[in-house]
């Protein structure tokens, strides 16, 4: 009878130490099948007994050849339920889970360097002349004017300053005359009185007073005074200039070569290196798992056990 391994129920054969299937060690499943067919055994040998063991008390009680004949049947019905037992088999189908590999393509990126050539510019520095002006600044005399406001002169003198009579009040006038030979203006003047408290009453007068002539600035008040005093207010002016001798600055340029520094630049081609990719199909081995159908034997077990018991 075929034997099968108790892992993946591969077919093995008598004496194989290990499966080919699925490397299962198969020494301790030789050992059980041993003790097995031991077992068996003894009990063909128990069942032999039992039934002699019959045949002798048949016989002891005198029983007929029929008995006899009929316990010999049974006999060899047990010894036939026995070799059947040991050699019939029946095939079973089953499922197992089996791994096998497959070649699966996948695309990857293939580079590889490449020499490209590409224009650029070299640039050089080089020294070129050019005429410049250079330029000095010097000082240089010019004749000017030099004008300037300048007050009239004038003088003022006092003409009267009367207390206060009975009958008349406290007067005081001033004479401002005009000493410029050729400019007129507006004089403008305060005039009054100081008092004995140290206060002063008085007005201010305007008057335009023409070159080399006089006015008068009178001013009157009803009040006892100290003395009589008098300010000015503004006085005219003109412009008074004179010739003077005045310096600028001037520049003077002359032509002088100089160098200058100038890059110069022109096209060249060089080479490069870049990386060129492309898309390529590789395979590679995967390990998947299936499920298969498989059959197997197994040993037919008769119930015939009963009839000697």
């Amino acid at each position: 009878m075929a034997k099968h391994c108790p892992e993946c129920e591969e077919k093995i054969e008598q004496g194989q130490k290990h499966c080919s299937e699925c490397g299962h060690d198969l020494k301790e499943f030789w050992e059980e099948k041993e003790e097995s067919k031991g077992h068996k055994k003894g009990k063909e040998e128990s069942t032999v007994e039992k039934v002699e063991h019959k045949i002798e008390k048949a016989v002891g009680k005198g029983a007929n050849w029929k008995l006899i004949g009929g316990i010999v049947s049974v006999i060899l019905i047990v010894a036939t339920g026995f070799v059947y037992a040991a050699t019939a088999t029946k095939t079973i189908p089953y499922t197992l889970n089996e791994t096998y590999n497959e070649q699966e393509p996948t695309t990857v990126q293939d580079c590889k360097d490449a020499n490209v050539p590409y224009t650029t510019q070299e640039c050089k520095n080089v020294q070129v002349p050019y005429t410049d002006n250079v330029c000095s600044n010097i000082q240089v005399p010019y004749n000017s004017q030099d004008c300037q406001n300048k007050p009239l002169s004038y003088k003022v003198d006092q003409t009267e300053c009367a207390q206060k009579g009975w009958f008349s009040p406290a007067k005081v006038t001033y004479k401002v005359t005009n000493l410029d030979t050729e400019t007129g203006g507006s004089f403008s003047f305060w005039i009054g009185f100081l008092l004995s408290d140290g206060n002063k009453v008085g007005q201010s007068q305007q008057q335009y007073i023409y070159a080399q002539q006089s006015a008068s600035f009178t001013y009157s008040a009803d009040t006892s005074i100290s003395s009589c005093t008098y300010s000015a207010n503004s006085i005219p002016t003109k412009s008074v200039c004179q010739n003077v001798v005045k310096y600028k600055t001037e520049q003077q340029c002359k032509p002088e070569t100089k160098y200058r520094t100038e890059q110069q630049c022109s096209d060249v081609t060089k080479v490069r290196t870049e990386k060129q990719c492309g898309d390529i199909t590789k395979y590679q081995q995967v390990t998947k798992t299936r499920s298969a159908n498989k059959y197997k034997e197994v040993p037919v077990v008769p119930q015939i056990y009963n009839l000697v018991h």
